[in-house]
């Protein structure tokens, strides 16, 4: 018969079961992560364009200046500028979207709001 005193506790060998499980499953998360990056970076690029277009329009309406979008898509990393057209370019911002994203252009270069 067991004594009430005995106490309860882990062996090494079901420590070493539960650590293995923790590795096994935080190597899952990690490689599911590394696969859903990609996707999720070029969903933030496309929200990023999208707000600064709205932007340069927002601008242009509130300032009475033309404003354009200036697209850098030859050079690695791929870039655009929000330009404020009135008497000379003045560049108001440049953004570098993620090195592995690529920008294929089938529009006339600049976009002018």
């Amino acid at each position: 018969m067991l004594s009430k005193t005995m106490k309860k506790a882990f062996s090494l060998m079901e420590m070493l079961i539960v650590m293995a499980i923790i590795g096994i499953l935080a190597a899952t998360i990690v490689m599911g992560i590394n696969s859903f990056l990609p996707h999720w970076q070029l969903s933030a690029s496309a929200r990023l364009l999208t707000s600064k277009l709205r932007q340069a329009q927002e601008e242009a309406v509130t300032t009475q200046k033309q404003h354009r979008i200036y697209f850098n898509s030859t050079v690695p990393p791929v870039s655009f500028q929000l330009v404020k057209v009135d008497s000379g370019d003045q560049v108001l911002e440049t953004i570098a979207l993620p090195k592995n994203i690529s920008l294929q252009l089938n529009i006339a270069n600049p976009i002018t709001f």
